[in-house]
């Protein structure tokens, strides 16, 4: 009876042991690709969403957060530093937590402003109504995140966008 009491005990043991090394409970904390991912370039300082934008500069003029399904253009300027020729910049966009599009551009030359921008393709069409996020990428590491509202119609309610820390 104390033999199969000790062999009961040591699997008992080795099965605790068994179960801590790999049970997620117990394992280090796993990183998420973004965390492993290398030291972003610093070539975004802002992402400023306007309504117009000076045709010269690029310099964003009508900034805000809170767009009407009517809205003809939607600008999203990236301010930019330490830009080179052949960085490339990217957006991948999402209406309601869902993905929407993509697109990226190539720095020719040196620059202070890009931007990315959606018209409507066919006036007097809508926006679909929602909240839309905005990742902006530089040479393939998240840079910044920027969101916006589009509503049925611009009221005194206001929209404040969350803070987005990359």
């Amino acid at each position: 009876m104390k033999r199969l009491f000790i062999i009961f005990l040591g699997v008992f043991i080795i099965g605790i042991v068994i179960g801590v090394k790999f049970s997620p409970i117990f394992r280090e904390k796993q990183t998420t690709s973004i965390e492993k991912r290398s030291k972003s370039p610093g070539v975004i300082a802002d992402i400023i969403l306007a309504k117009t934008i000076d045709a010269t500069t690029g310099k964003p003029l009508t900034i805000t957060h809170a767009f009407s399904k009517k809205e003809p253009t939607i600008y999203a300027v990236m301010k930019l530093q330490h830009v080179s020729s052949g960085t490339r910049i990217e957006y991948v966009r999402y209406r309601n937590k869902k993905y929407l599009d993509h697109r990226s551009i190539q720095i020719v030359q040196p620059v202070l402003y890009v931007n990315f921008h959606w018209k409507l393709k066919t006036p007097p069409a809508d926006r679909p109504a929602g909240t839309y996020l905005i990742k902006v990428y530089a040479n393939g590491k998240l840079e910044k995140a920027a969101e916006y509202v589009v509503r049925e119609a611009l009221d005194s309610a206001s929209f404040t966008p969350s803070i987005l820390k990359i």
